[in-house]
């Protein structure tokens, strides 16, 4: 499954949805991933629009790649990791710093329009 839209899309045409199946993020965090974003359409449906239809769809998109997602882990495709680096308290200053630079990168990409895709630390 891909997300719609190019926008999504890394300089490879890669999107998160096949990020998640091709393991390079941890399973659980895909699924997590997909099962929040399925939380946040359901409880937008109907108020952003009066037609709840998008949103909807949007929730089971993202519920039918949590499933497929679930399915690969299960197979043993896909694999859990260590969240540690993620969630842990020790280095939250560094993380925030370096979500800080990513915001600032994007910033500028979209003023320049550059593609900083292929920079460490990058968009990749």
């Amino acid at each position: 499954m891909t997300i719609d839209g190019s926008y999504y899309q890394d300089r490879r045409g890669k999107d998160l949805f096949s990020k998640f199946e091709g393991d390079q993020y941890p399973a659980q965090l895909g699924i997590i991933f997909c099962e929040m974003n399925i939380q946040k359409y359901l409880m937008r449906a109907g108020k952003k629009t009066e037609d709840p239809t998008e949103d909807l769809l949007k929730a089971k998109r993202y519920l039918d790649e949590e499933w497929k997602l679930r399915e690969l882990r299960a197979a043993g495709i896909i694999h859990d990791g260590d969240l540690s680096v993620i969630l842990g308290a020790d280095n939250k200053r560094e993380r925030y710093g370096n979500a800080l630079k990513q915001i600032s990168n994007a910033k500028r990409r979209v003023e320049t329009k550059l593609d900083f895709s292929n920079r460490v630390g990058g968009w990749s």
